[in-house]
């Protein structure tokens, strides 16, 4: 039986762990590119308002409200291209995580073949072996894009767009 396993579950274990290896790699990849976009957005808007006080002529209120708007339609770019890089590495991990967990599973059924070797019988080995290709999930597949952004963005919005209604009545 040692011999038909090695032919056929060491193979499916060299490729699950690749694939894990891939995914998580992946992953990682669209990780960072969160983070890049997160921090492009923060540096984004501290340059802005860096720049916007220095007092070089006579800014209206108009011109202060179309500032920050302009400021929160790129930040909240950013914020969406972070959202959706956030959603591709969750997919990848979530990926490996499953490819790792049919791996340790495959794992226990070779241990459990080596341990008893030709006592085994048919029924016990398929029981050795029916959970490789379960999913039991990760804190991954809870998570959720809005654990990303906790939307400042619609809140600070509508706090911009009184503060423009606002102005637009003193004039």
């Amino acid at each position: 039986m040692e011999t038909h396993f090695n032919d056929y579950v060491i193979p499916e274990l060299e490729n699950l762990k690749h694939r894990a290896e891939v995914f998580e790699k992946e992953a990682t990849s669209w990780y960072r590119v969160v983070n890049w976009m997160l921090g492009s957005g923060a540096l984004f808007a501290l340059y802005r308002s860096i720049v916007s006080s220095i007092p070089d002529h006579n800014i209206t209120w108009q011109e202060v409200v179309r500032s920050i708007a302009s400021n929160l339609i790129v930040v909240g770019l950013l914020g969406a291209m972070a959202r959706f890089a956030f959603v591709m590495g969750k997919s990848f991990m979530v990926e490996s995580i499953r490819n790792n967990n049919r791996r340790h599973a495959i794992s226990f059924g070779e241990f459990y073949l080596k341990a008893f070797g030709d006592k085994v019988t048919w029924s016990e080995a398929k029981d050795a072996f029916r959970s490789w290709n379960i999913d039991i999930g990760s804190s991954f597949l809870t998570q959720r894009p809005g654990d990303v952004d906790p939307e400042f963005i619609q809140n600070l919005a509508t706090i911009l767009s009184a503060m423009g209604k606002k102005v637009g009545e003193n004039k």
